[in-house]
């Protein structure tokens, strides 16, 4: 659930009502982005392992390496048609053309360059060399179709309107 609402999130700044916004949400969505996908990745390691204990790490790559072969593989199949759709080939032709690097497209390059990120990017005011080798954004949604096909019934699991609380009404004083 956890996972879930951490996707949800970075979703709702990504939206195309946010459009004029991207770039100053940029960091905290990837922030977003890479704390889902680390919760995502437990959630399947706990699925595969019965319930043991889950890591304790942040490292994207190392968590994906503890996931079954199978489940390796459908991330990588899951990552391969996401490359193949024409709005990442034009975001990455517009890295391209502003950077100058070339950016592989395998999920193996994306993870280790953006293993990190939970901490890294959250630390970024110090550190500005992280920007660029995040191209981990939509691993989530990725994660949660691994997860849902581990666990159909999950996919009906959702997160509706909060129900009030006696005192906490609309900051307008409508209530």
């Amino acid at each position: 659930m956890n996972a879930e609402r951490f996707r949800i999130a970075d979703r709702l700044l990504r939206s195309d009502q946010h459009r004029d916004l991207l770039v100053t949400v940029a960091s905290p969505s990837m922030v977003l982005s890479a704390f889902a996908s680390e919760l995502y990745f437990k959630c399947i390691i706990a699925l595969e392992t019965k319930g043991k204990p889950t890591p304790q790490s942040h490292d994207l790559e190392a968590l994906f390496k503890m996931l079954s072969l199978a489940s390796r593989k459908r991330l990588e199949q899951l990552w391969d048609i996401a490359e193949a759709n024409p709005q990442v080939t034009r975001m990455r032709a517009a890295l391209l053309a502003t950077t100058g690097d070339m950016i592989p497209t395998d999920l193996a390059w994306s993870l280790k360059n953006g293993r990190s990120a939970f901490v890294r990017l959250r630390y970024i005011h110090e550190d500005d060399g992280m920007g660029s080798s995040f191209m981990l954004t939509d691993l989530p949604e990725m994660l949660r179709q691994v997860v849902v096909e581990m666990q159909p019934l999950w996919q009906f699991i959702t997160h509706g309107p909060p129900k009030p609380i006696p005192g906490f009404g609309p900051l307008d004083g409508s209530e």
